[in-house]
Protein backbone atom coordinates (compact mmCIF):
# COMPACT_ATOMS: atom_id res chain seq x y z
CA UNK A 1 0.00 0.00 0.00
CA UNK A 2 1.45 3.43 -1.05
CA UNK A 3 2.98 5.88 1.88
CA UNK A 4 0.67 8.80 2.83
CA UNK A 5 1.15 12.42 1.20
CA UNK A 6 4.60 13.00 2.79
CA UNK A 7 3.14 17.06 3.02
CA UNK A 8 0.46 15.99 5.11
CA UNK A 9 3.07 14.79 7.71
CA UNK A 10 5.22 17.42 7.66
CA UNK A 11 2.17 19.82 8.56
CA UNK A 12 1.52 18.11 11.05
CA UNK A 13 4.70 16.26 12.51
CA UNK A 14 6.92 19.58 12.59
CA UNK A 15 4.15 21.85 14.41
CA UNK A 16 3.60 19.28 17.06
CA UNK A 17 7.43 18.63 18.18
CA UNK A 18 7.72 22.88 18.48
CA UNK A 19 4.53 22.17 20.50
CA UNK A 20 5.51 19.90 22.84
CA UNK A 21 8.45 21.62 24.03
CA UNK A 22 5.83 23.94 25.33
CA UNK A 23 3.19 21.69 26.92
CA UNK A 24 4.69 18.09 27.75
CA UNK A 25 1.73 16.01 29.29
CA UNK A 26 0.66 17.38 32.24
CA UNK A 27 -2.52 17.51 34.18
CA UNK A 28 -4.25 21.40 33.90
CA UNK A 29 -4.15 23.53 37.00
CA UNK A 30 -8.15 23.36 38.27
CA UNK A 31 -9.52 25.45 40.91
CA UNK A 32 -11.78 22.68 42.22
CA UNK A 33 -11.51 22.63 46.04
CA UNK A 34 -10.81 18.56 45.35
CA UNK A 35 -7.38 17.83 45.50
CA UNK A 36 -6.50 16.33 42.04
CA UNK A 37 -4.14 13.14 42.05
CA UNK A 38 -1.76 14.52 39.45
CA UNK A 39 -0.42 17.90 38.87
CA UNK A 40 0.23 20.27 36.46
CA UNK A 41 -0.55 22.06 33.32
CA UNK A 42 -2.30 21.42 30.09
CA UNK A 43 -0.97 18.04 27.81
CA UNK A 44 -2.96 18.41 24.65
CA UNK A 45 -1.86 21.54 23.42
CA UNK A 46 0.73 19.27 21.75
CA UNK A 47 -1.68 18.55 19.42
CA UNK A 48 -2.55 22.11 18.42
CA UNK A 49 -0.12 25.06 17.05
CA UNK A 50 1.03 26.68 20.38
CA UNK A 51 3.10 30.07 21.23
CA UNK A 52 6.51 28.25 23.06
CA UNK A 53 5.30 28.99 26.46
CA UNK A 54 8.71 27.44 28.04
CA UNK A 55 10.31 31.00 26.91
CA UNK A 56 8.04 32.19 29.50
CA UNK A 57 8.74 30.08 32.29
CA UNK A 58 12.71 29.51 31.79
CA UNK A 59 15.75 31.81 31.82
CA UNK A 60 15.52 33.41 28.06
CA UNK A 61 19.31 31.59 27.04
CA UNK A 62 19.10 28.33 28.21
CA UNK A 63 15.32 28.21 26.82
CA UNK A 64 16.46 29.44 23.51
CA UNK A 65 19.77 27.39 23.66
CA UNK A 66 17.44 24.36 24.51
CA UNK A 67 14.54 24.74 21.80
CA UNK A 68 16.65 25.79 19.21
CA UNK A 69 19.33 22.69 19.25
CA UNK A 70 16.10 20.49 20.42
CA UNK A 71 14.22 21.71 17.43
CA UNK A 72 17.01 21.62 14.90
CA UNK A 73 17.71 17.40 15.93
CA UNK A 74 14.66 16.45 16.69
CA UNK A 75 11.87 17.77 13.63
CA UNK A 76 13.37 15.73 11.34
CA UNK A 77 12.88 12.77 13.36
CA UNK A 78 9.80 12.95 14.29
CA UNK A 79 8.54 13.74 10.83
CA UNK A 80 10.21 10.18 10.05
CA UNK A 81 8.40 8.92 13.15
CA UNK A 82 12.02 8.19 14.15
CA UNK A 83 10.86 8.31 18.20
CA UNK A 84 13.95 6.21 19.56
CA UNK A 85 16.19 8.70 18.18
CA UNK A 86 14.41 11.37 20.00
CA UNK A 87 14.38 9.20 23.25
CA UNK A 88 18.55 9.11 22.81
CA UNK A 89 18.97 12.25 21.96
CA UNK A 90 17.08 13.17 25.08
CA UNK A 91 18.80 10.89 27.13
CA UNK A 92 22.11 12.38 26.22
CA UNK A 93 21.11 15.88 26.78
CA UNK A 94 19.80 14.89 30.25
CA UNK A 95 23.51 13.62 30.79
CA UNK A 96 24.78 16.99 30.13
CA UNK A 97 26.93 18.67 33.05
CA UNK A 98 25.54 21.99 34.38
CA UNK A 99 21.75 22.02 32.94
CA UNK A 100 19.58 24.89 34.15
CA UNK A 101 17.06 23.05 36.63
CA UNK A 102 14.20 24.35 34.63
CA UNK A 103 15.72 23.25 31.29
CA UNK A 104 15.70 19.48 32.94
CA UNK A 105 12.50 19.25 34.49
CA UNK A 106 11.52 20.13 30.63
CA UNK A 107 13.71 17.36 29.33
CA UNK A 108 12.37 15.12 31.94
CA UNK A 109 8.81 15.43 30.81
CA UNK A 110 9.53 15.10 26.81
CA UNK A 111 11.22 12.33 27.96
CA UNK A 112 8.07 10.67 29.03
CA UNK A 113 5.98 11.81 26.64
CA UNK A 114 7.96 9.95 23.99
CA UNK A 115 8.89 7.14 26.19
CA UNK A 116 5.15 5.87 25.43
CA UNK A 117 5.53 5.90 21.87
CA UNK A 118 8.37 3.39 22.30
CA UNK A 119 6.61 0.95 24.62
CA UNK A 120 8.15 2.17 27.76
CA UNK A 121 5.27 2.85 30.06
CA UNK A 122 7.12 2.70 33.31
CA UNK A 123 9.60 4.92 32.52
CA UNK A 124 6.69 7.33 31.44
CA UNK A 125 5.80 7.26 34.74
CA UNK A 126 8.38 7.72 36.29
CA UNK A 127 9.32 10.82 34.45
CA UNK A 128 6.41 12.42 35.28
CA UNK A 129 7.01 11.69 39.09
CA UNK A 130 7.74 14.96 39.73
CA UNK A 131 5.40 16.16 42.39
CA UNK A 132 3.67 14.23 45.46
CA UNK A 133 -0.44 14.85 46.20
CA UNK A 134 -1.48 16.37 48.65
CA UNK A 135 -2.89 14.01 51.03
CA UNK A 136 -6.91 13.47 50.93
CA UNK A 137 -8.68 13.13 54.36
CA UNK A 138 -11.17 10.91 54.10
CA UNK A 139 -13.00 8.42 56.81
CA UNK A 140 -12.28 4.76 55.91
CA UNK A 141 -15.72 3.94 57.08
CA UNK A 142 -16.98 5.95 53.65
CA UNK A 143 -16.08 2.33 52.16
CA UNK A 144 -18.21 0.35 54.00
CA UNK A 145 -20.76 -1.64 52.34
CA UNK A 146 -19.47 -1.02 49.33
CA UNK A 147 -19.19 -3.31 46.37
CA UNK A 148 -17.02 -3.01 43.68
CA UNK A 149 -17.86 -3.67 39.60
CA UNK A 150 -16.45 -4.30 36.83
CA UNK A 151 -15.76 -0.50 35.89
CA UNK A 152 -16.86 -1.04 31.64
CA UNK A 153 -19.77 -2.80 32.49
CA UNK A 154 -20.97 0.04 35.05
CA UNK A 155 -20.16 2.36 32.51
CA UNK A 156 -22.22 0.82 29.72
CA UNK A 157 -25.24 0.89 32.06
CA UNK A 158 -24.77 4.66 33.10
CA UNK A 159 -24.75 5.50 29.55
CA UNK A 160 -27.86 3.72 28.25
CA UNK A 161 -29.95 6.61 29.04
CA UNK A 162 -27.19 9.11 28.21
CA UNK A 163 -26.26 11.37 24.52
CA UNK A 164 -22.81 11.97 25.64
CA UNK A 165 -20.14 10.09 27.59
CA UNK A 166 -16.61 12.21 28.48
CA UNK A 167 -13.85 9.65 29.26
CA UNK A 168 -10.54 11.70 30.45
CA UNK A 169 -6.60 9.95 30.39
CA UNK A 170 -3.53 11.32 32.06
CA UNK A 171 -1.52 12.12 29.01
CA UNK A 172 1.39 9.88 29.39
CA UNK A 173 -0.54 6.64 30.41
CA UNK A 174 -1.39 4.76 27.74
CA UNK A 175 -3.66 1.97 29.81
CA UNK A 176 -6.32 4.77 30.05
CA UNK A 177 -6.61 4.60 26.13
CA UNK A 178 -6.46 0.86 26.38
CA UNK A 179 -9.45 1.09 29.16
CA UNK A 180 -11.39 3.40 26.38
CA UNK A 181 -10.74 0.71 23.62
CA UNK A 182 -12.63 -1.52 25.99
CA UNK A 183 -15.53 0.60 26.71
CA UNK A 184 -16.47 1.53 22.68
CA UNK A 185 -18.27 -1.90 21.94
CA UNK A 186 -20.10 -1.45 25.14
CA UNK A 187 -21.22 1.85 24.14
CA UNK A 188 -21.17 1.26 20.08
CA UNK A 189 -24.28 -1.45 21.31
CA UNK A 190 -26.17 1.22 23.22
CA UNK A 191 -26.01 3.22 19.80
CA UNK A 192 -23.19 5.39 20.44
CA UNK A 193 -21.71 6.70 16.87
CA UNK A 194 -19.41 9.31 17.13
CA UNK A 195 -15.72 9.18 18.79
CA UNK A 196 -14.61 13.01 19.34
CA UNK A 197 -10.61 12.98 19.87
CA UNK A 198 -8.50 15.89 21.40
CA UNK A 199 -5.36 14.59 19.71
CA UNK A 200 -6.71 14.35 16.45
CA UNK A 201 -4.99 16.53 13.83
CA UNK A 202 -7.24 18.88 11.16
CA UNK A 203 -5.29 17.98 8.42
CA UNK A 204 -5.57 14.62 8.21
CA UNK A 205 -8.88 14.32 6.80
CA UNK A 206 -8.95 11.01 5.21
CA UNK A 207 -8.80 8.98 8.80
CA UNK A 208 -12.43 7.88 8.61
CA UNK A 209 -11.96 6.55 5.00
CA UNK A 210 -8.43 5.01 5.39
CA UNK A 211 -9.55 3.33 8.76
CA UNK A 212 -6.11 3.29 10.78
CA UNK A 213 -3.97 6.33 11.85
CA UNK A 214 -0.67 7.07 10.73
CA UNK A 215 1.94 9.41 11.93
CA UNK A 216 0.09 13.05 11.02
CA UNK A 217 -3.43 11.67 12.62
CA UNK A 218 -1.90 13.48 15.79
CA UNK A 219 0.52 13.60 18.15
CA UNK A 220 -0.52 11.52 20.61
CA UNK A 221 -1.72 9.00 18.20
CA UNK A 222 1.99 7.97 17.52
CA UNK A 223 1.45 6.11 20.96
CA UNK A 224 0.54 2.61 19.52
CA UNK A 225 -2.08 2.10 22.59
CA UNK A 226 -3.61 5.31 21.29
CA UNK A 227 -3.45 3.75 17.70
CA UNK A 228 -5.18 1.12 18.31
CA UNK A 229 -7.56 2.64 20.44
CA UNK A 230 -8.72 4.63 16.89
CA UNK A 231 -8.23 1.75 14.80
CA UNK A 232 -10.98 0.00 17.21
CA UNK A 233 -13.24 2.69 17.00
CA UNK A 234 -13.08 2.50 13.31
CA UNK A 235 -13.88 -1.06 13.16
CA UNK A 236 -16.97 -0.80 15.36
CA UNK A 237 -18.64 1.79 13.22
CA UNK A 238 -17.57 4.83 15.19
CA UNK A 239 -16.64 7.93 12.92
CA UNK A 240 -13.74 9.90 14.49
CA UNK A 241 -14.29 13.53 15.14
CA UNK A 242 -11.67 16.22 15.43
CA UNK A 243 -12.66 18.75 18.16
CA UNK A 244 -9.34 20.80 19.31
CA UNK A 245 -10.24 25.05 19.42
CA UNK A 246 -9.22 26.83 16.43
CA UNK A 247 -5.33 27.95 17.18
CA UNK A 248 -5.53 31.06 18.92
CA UNK A 249 -8.89 30.53 20.55
CA UNK A 250 -9.66 33.08 23.38
CA UNK A 251 -11.41 30.20 25.36
CA UNK A 252 -9.96 27.12 24.64
CA UNK A 253 -12.67 25.38 26.41
CA UNK A 254 -15.55 27.18 24.69
CA UNK A 255 -14.04 26.66 21.13
CA UNK A 256 -13.85 22.53 21.80
CA UNK A 257 -17.49 22.11 22.60
CA UNK A 258 -18.36 24.81 20.07
CA UNK A 259 -16.46 22.24 17.68
CA UNK A 260 -18.16 19.26 19.13
CA UNK A 261 -21.49 21.24 18.71
CA UNK A 262 -20.77 22.18 15.13
CA UNK A 263 -19.59 19.00 14.05
CA UNK A 264 -22.00 16.47 15.53
CA UNK A 265 -24.85 17.47 16.67
CA UNK A 266 -25.94 20.15 14.16
CA UNK A 267 -26.16 17.26 11.05
CA UNK A 268 -27.59 14.58 13.80
CA UNK A 269 -29.23 16.56 17.19
CA UNK A 270 -29.96 13.10 18.40
CA UNK A 271 -26.47 11.59 18.05
CA UNK A 272 -24.58 9.39 20.89
CA UNK A 273 -21.13 11.03 21.59
CA UNK A 274 -18.05 9.55 23.27
CA UNK A 275 -15.32 12.14 24.04
CA UNK A 276 -11.53 11.49 24.67
CA UNK A 277 -10.00 14.17 26.83
CA UNK A 278 -7.44 15.07 29.28
CA UNK A 279 -7.27 15.23 32.65
CA UNK A 280 -9.58 18.67 33.91
CA UNK A 281 -11.28 19.02 30.50
CA UNK A 282 -14.12 17.03 31.57
CA UNK A 283 -14.48 18.68 34.73
CA UNK A 284 -18.62 19.78 35.53
CA UNK A 285 -17.37 21.99 37.87
CA UNK A 286 -14.18 24.42 38.86
CA UNK A 287 -12.26 26.12 36.54
CA UNK A 288 -9.39 25.34 33.98
CA UNK A 289 -6.74 28.69 34.33
CA UNK A 290 -9.55 30.61 35.10
CA UNK A 291 -11.90 28.93 32.06
CA UNK A 292 -15.06 26.97 32.38
CA UNK A 293 -13.79 23.41 31.86
CA UNK A 294 -15.12 21.89 28.37
CA UNK A 295 -17.53 19.99 29.76
CA UNK A 296 -19.36 22.41 31.78
CA UNK A 297 -18.94 24.79 28.32
CA UNK A 298 -20.76 21.72 26.16
CA UNK A 299 -24.07 21.70 28.22
CA UNK A 300 -23.95 25.19 28.14
CA UNK A 301 -23.64 24.88 23.98
CA UNK A 302 -25.88 22.15 24.03
CA UNK A 303 -27.95 21.54 27.39
CA UNK A 304 -26.76 17.66 26.87
CA UNK A 305 -25.31 17.00 30.37
CA UNK A 306 -22.51 14.17 29.33
CA UNK A 307 -21.76 11.09 31.76
CA UNK A 308 -18.25 12.34 32.98
CA UNK A 309 -15.93 9.17 33.55
CA UNK A 310 -12.17 10.36 35.38
CA UNK A 311 -8.92 7.96 35.23
CA UNK A 312 -7.11 10.15 36.58
CA UNK A 313 -7.02 10.51 40.25
CA UNK A 314 -7.67 6.37 41.38
CA UNK A 315 -4.93 4.91 39.17
CA UNK A 316 -1.32 4.01 39.74
CA UNK A 317 1.82 5.86 39.49
CA UNK A 318 5.31 5.83 39.33
CA UNK A 319 5.25 4.57 43.07
CA UNK A 320 3.14 4.75 46.06
CA UNK A 321 4.39 7.69 47.59
CA UNK A 322 3.08 9.10 44.21
CA UNK A 323 -0.49 7.68 44.92
CA UNK A 324 -4.05 9.24 46.29
CA UNK A 325 -4.04 8.15 50.07
CA UNK A 326 -7.52 6.94 49.15
CA UNK A 327 -6.22 4.97 46.33
CA UNK A 328 -3.52 3.04 48.44
CA UNK A 329 -6.38 2.07 51.28
CA UNK A 330 -8.70 0.46 48.05
CA UNK A 331 -5.56 -1.35 46.61
CA UNK A 332 -4.92 -3.25 50.18
CA UNK A 333 -8.92 -4.31 50.49
CA UNK A 334 -10.08 -5.12 46.74
CA UNK A 335 -8.59 -7.59 44.93
CA UNK A 336 -9.13 -6.82 41.22
CA UNK A 337 -6.69 -7.16 37.90
CA UNK A 338 -9.12 -5.14 35.95
CA UNK A 339 -10.58 -1.74 36.72
CA UNK A 340 -13.29 -1.23 38.75
CA UNK A 341 -16.04 1.25 40.16
CA UNK A 342 -17.39 1.26 43.99
CA UNK A 343 -21.38 1.02 44.26
CA UNK A 344 -23.33 1.86 47.04
CA UNK A 345 -26.07 0.42 46.19
CA UNK A 346 -27.16 1.73 42.64
CA UNK A 347 -25.20 5.18 42.72
CA UNK A 348 -22.11 4.78 41.56
CA UNK A 349 -19.06 6.55 43.99
CA UNK A 350 -17.08 9.49 42.63
CA UNK A 351 -13.61 10.73 44.04
CA UNK A 352 -14.58 14.26 43.48
CA UNK A 353 -18.09 14.81 43.75
CA UNK A 354 -19.85 17.42 41.47
CA UNK A 355 -17.02 17.25 39.32
CA UNK A 356 -17.26 13.80 37.67
CA UNK A 357 -19.67 11.55 37.87
CA UNK A 358 -17.63 8.11 38.00
CA UNK A 359 -14.37 7.04 39.31
CA UNK A 360 -12.52 4.28 37.34
CA UNK A 361 -10.35 2.64 39.74
CA UNK A 362 -7.32 1.20 38.09
CA UNK A 363 -5.16 -1.04 40.20
CA UNK A 364 -1.34 -1.40 39.57
CA UNK A 365 -0.16 -3.29 36.53
CA UNK A 366 0.25 -7.12 36.98
CA UNK A 367 3.56 -8.12 34.38
CA UNK A 368 3.52 -11.22 31.79
CA UNK A 369 5.91 -11.46 29.52
CA UNK A 370 7.27 -8.78 30.61
CA UNK A 371 4.70 -6.69 29.47
CA UNK A 372 1.51 -4.98 31.49
CA UNK A 373 -1.56 -7.24 31.88
CA UNK A 374 -3.43 -4.34 30.87
CA UNK A 375 -1.84 -4.00 27.52
CA UNK A 376 -2.90 -8.16 27.29
CA UNK A 377 -6.62 -7.29 28.25
CA UNK A 378 -6.54 -4.54 25.61
CA UNK A 379 -9.46 -5.77 22.73
CA UNK A 380 -11.08 -8.23 24.98
CA UNK A 381 -8.26 -10.10 25.76
CA UNK A 382 -7.76 -11.37 22.09
CA UNK A 383 -3.85 -10.49 22.33
CA UNK A 384 -1.50 -12.98 21.63
CA UNK A 385 2.28 -13.06 22.80
CA UNK A 386 4.82 -12.87 20.00
CA UNK A 387 8.59 -13.36 20.59
CA UNK A 388 11.12 -10.73 18.68
CA UNK A 389 13.32 -12.62 17.18
CA UNK A 390 17.02 -12.41 18.60
CA UNK A 391 18.52 -11.33 15.36
CA UNK A 392 16.22 -8.93 14.86
CA UNK A 393 18.58 -5.93 16.12
CA UNK A 394 21.96 -6.88 14.34
CA UNK A 395 24.90 -5.66 14.97
CA UNK A 396 23.42 -2.54 17.45
CA UNK A 397 23.19 -1.75 21.16
CA UNK A 398 19.50 -0.15 20.82
CA UNK A 399 16.42 -0.70 18.22
CA UNK A 400 12.73 -0.39 18.08
CA UNK A 401 11.21 -3.00 16.69
CA UNK A 402 7.39 -2.57 15.63
CA UNK A 403 4.56 -4.60 14.67
CA UNK A 404 2.45 -3.19 11.98
CA UNK A 405 -0.33 -4.40 10.30
CA UNK A 406 0.57 -5.74 6.40
CA UNK A 407 -2.20 -4.60 4.83
CA UNK A 408 -1.83 -0.86 6.19
CA UNK A 409 0.87 1.53 4.77
CA UNK A 410 4.77 2.09 5.82
CA UNK A 411 3.33 5.18 8.01
CA UNK A 412 0.31 3.36 9.25
CA UNK A 413 1.22 3.48 13.02
CA UNK A 414 2.04 0.09 14.69
CA UNK A 415 -0.29 -2.32 16.90
CA UNK A 416 2.68 -3.03 19.27
CA UNK A 417 6.56 -1.82 19.48
CA UNK A 418 9.31 -3.13 21.68
CA UNK A 419 13.14 -0.86 22.61
CA UNK A 420 15.65 -3.15 22.24
CA UNK A 421 18.65 -2.70 24.63
CA UNK A 422 21.40 -5.23 24.96
CA UNK A 423 22.53 -2.82 27.56
CA UNK A 424 19.51 -3.43 29.29
CA UNK A 425 17.82 -6.27 28.81
CA UNK A 426 13.85 -6.42 28.80
CA UNK A 427 10.75 -7.68 27.39
CA UNK A 428 10.99 -9.12 23.60
CA UNK A 429 7.58 -10.40 23.65
CA UNK A 430 4.88 -8.35 21.79
CA UNK A 431 1.26 -8.16 22.41
CA UNK A 432 -0.63 -8.98 19.11
CA UNK A 433 -4.49 -9.71 18.23
CA UNK A 434 -4.66 -12.04 15.79
CA UNK A 435 -3.32 -10.94 11.99
CA UNK A 436 -0.44 -11.01 10.07
CA UNK A 437 1.68 -8.64 10.89
CA UNK A 438 5.36 -6.62 8.97
CA UNK A 439 7.76 -6.58 12.01
CA UNK A 440 10.35 -4.15 10.98
CA UNK A 441 13.56 -3.31 13.38
CA UNK A 442 15.26 0.28 13.09
CA UNK A 443 18.57 1.73 14.91
CA UNK A 444 18.61 5.20 16.43
CA UNK A 445 19.08 6.64 13.52
CA UNK A 446 15.84 5.51 11.58
CA UNK A 447 17.90 3.19 9.76
CA UNK A 448 15.83 -0.37 8.93
CA UNK A 449 17.78 -3.26 10.24
CA UNK A 450 15.96 -6.10 9.53
CA UNK A 451 11.79 -6.94 8.06
CA UNK A 452 9.78 -9.75 8.21
CA UNK A 453 6.14 -10.72 7.60
CA UNK A 454 4.73 -12.65 10.65
CA UNK A 455 1.01 -14.40 11.22
CA UNK A 456 -0.38 -14.48 14.64
CA UNK A 457 -2.88 -17.06 14.91
CA UNK A 458 -5.91 -16.78 17.37
CA UNK A 459 -4.25 -19.99 19.04
CA UNK A 460 -0.96 -18.93 19.61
Amino acid sequence: MANSSPALARAVTLGAVIATLSCAGQPSASTSTTPSATPGSDPTQASRPASPAIVQTLPMDAASVFTREFQAQATPMFASGNYLGIVELLEQKEKEPGLDSSVAAEMRRLSGTYAQFVGQYQDALEAYATQRPAPVAFDTATFNGMTNDDAVDAIARLAANRQAVFVNEASYMPRHRAFTANLLPKLRALGFSYLAVETLAEADTAINARGYPIRATGFYANDPVFGDLLRTAHKLGFKLVPYEAPAGSADRELGEAQRLAERILRADPKAKIVVQASFDHIDESGTIAGAKPMAVRFREVTSIDPLTVDQTVMTEQADTTYEDSRYLFLMKRVRRQTPFVLKNGDSVWTARPGVHDVTVISPRAVHRGGRPNWIWTMGGGARRAYMASDEACPGTLDCLVSARLAGESDDAIPVDVLRVQFSAPGSKTFALPPGQYVIEAKDAKGAPLSRQTITVSAGR
